[in-house]
């Protein structure tokens, strides 16, 4: 007799659980709101309200294409005075694109570190999927602007860079002076897509 009425407890309490969980509320950065009812021995129902956080989610989905120069670039270790603007040979050139914030809380800036691969002479295995081992890491500041779509986006010139294998985020500043910093190195990290443009309408 006891263990049925545990049974059908426990089952209660599973049961309306997962009905009051099939429509949370969506909040991705403050959590998902989760409300469970808990059905006692003597029929009295108990309502709480449990806040289900993601695990460090990024708050924007990220995109990193390869940027074409419609222009050559003079390359040079020291440029002469009369081009402040010739950058260090080799270099890569990347355009980081963020969406899905909101439009009341739209990126300003982010801190952001490149890892990848520099022209020392090395060997390595042979990995087409762009994550290998990285042996040069700069973390510069990037300013972002609004696009149309509602996205954000910047580009970010990286001297010295043979190949990028990972763009990360370590903060974000939104355009209300609020910020965001995830507790995981890892929550937003993002491969450069393999495809490069080689010019550009």
């Amino acid at each position: 007799m006891l263990r049925t009425a545990a049974a059908l407890f426990s089952a209660a309490i599973a049961f309306t659980a997962a009905a009051s969980a099939q429509a949370p509320v969506q909040s991705p950065q403050n959590g998902i709101p989760v409300t469970v009812t808990r059905i006692g021995p003597d029929g009295q129902r108990n309502t709480t309200t449990v806040v289900i956080k993601p695990v460090d989610a990024c708050p924007v989905s990220m995109q990193a294409t390869q940027r074409g120069l419609t222009q050559m670039v003079r390359t040079k270790r020291t440029p002469p005075q009369d081009q402040p603007e010739a950058m260090p040979a080799p270099a890569q050139h990347l355009h980081l694109i963020l969406k899905g914030s909101a439009k009341d809380k739209l990126v300003a800036s982010a801190t952001v570190t490149a890892r990848g691969i520099s022209a020392r002479s090395h060997m390595q295995n042979l990995n087409l999927s762009g994550g290998g081992p990285s042996d040069i890491r700069r973390t510069l500041q990037v300013t972002f602007t609004p696009d149309q779509d509602g996205s954000v986006s910047a580009d970010i010139d990286l001297p010295a860079f043979t190949a990028v294998n990972s763009l990360q985020l370590l903060s974000i500043t939104y355009a209300d002076g609020s910020s965001w910093t995830p507790e995981k190195s890892n929550a937003c990290t993002v491969q450069p897509d393999a495809l490069m443009l080689i010019a550009g309408r």
